[in-house]
């Protein structure tokens, strides 16, 4: 130990400051290198591969550029269609609320609100919910909730804390639900 310690002392008088702050900075740059420009190599090589299956998939399926849509109104039918259904409303707030149970969250009240579009093809369905959790509580619900229903958006949140010290946070969060009026 006393050994190392002379050694350290020893480095440290022959490289002095500048010597240490280019090891400090080496080292920084060795960390910054490890933990994002190697990581996203590998997410440019894997982008890459798709990129290549995608160009593939078109080369073999020469019909596949037919099946897209060529005007406006053809584009908003496929997306009308992609909705899920208005009367499949109660089933997306089961998982809501499945969600909420998950993250033993109490959902007390909720305010809805349904909306039609001026075209009457698109229905929102607005979903009020005040909750009471700790942070990665009410993190973790709301992903959940964004992850498994895919015609959702988060539109609001409110977060509101009695005490700095205290652990449990008061959150107002409003979704929007988008279905197909059809």
């Amino acid at each position: 130990m006393i050994a190392l310690r002379w050694q350290l002392t020893r480095w440290a008088a022959i490289l002095r400051w500048q010597g240490l702050a280019g090891l400090v900075l080496a080292a920084a740059a060795a960390a910054l290198y490890f933990a994002g420009i190697d990581p996203g190599k590998e997410q440019i090589s894997r982008l890459r591969e798709e990129a290549l299956s995608v160009r593939q998939f078109a080369r073999t399926q020469p019909d596949a550029a037919a099946m897209t849509p060529r005007t406006n109104e053809a584009w908003l039918q496929k997306f009308y269609a992609l909705l899920p259904a208005r009367t499949s409303a109660p089933d997306w707030l089961r998982i809501v609320f499945s969600a909420a149970r998950a993250q033993s969250l109490s959902l007390e009240r909720a305010e809805y609100r349904m909306k039609l579009d001026k075209s009457g093809r698109l229905v929102t369905y607005e979903i009020g919910l005040p909750v009471r959790g700790s942070y990665v509580q009410i993190r973790n619900f709301i992903a959940d909730v964004l992850e498994r229903i895919p015609a959702v958006a988060l539109d609001e949140i409110i977060l509101k804390r009695d005490a700095i010290g205290d652990a449990r946070i008061d959150a107002s969060i409003r979704f929007t639900l988008f279905l197909n009026a059809g």
